[in-house]
């Protein structure tokens, strides 16, 4: 799906290029995963202090 939405998109960019959005996508996307269950998990008043 995330290559169909960036060729339609980002048609002027390269196949390779789309690829290494795709990638960094996912090696994003745990590390959002993680912050958001530690939200989750965490005393309001900690995450009001940052």
């Amino acid at each position: 799906r995330a290559r169909i939405n960036l060729l339609y998109c980002l048609p002027e960019l390269p196949e390779s290029e789309r690829e290494h959005i795709i990638d960094q996508m996912f090696a994003c996307a745990p590390q959002s995963m993680v912050l958001m269950a530690e939200l989750a998990c965490t005393k309001p008043e900690k995450v009001l202090k940052r």
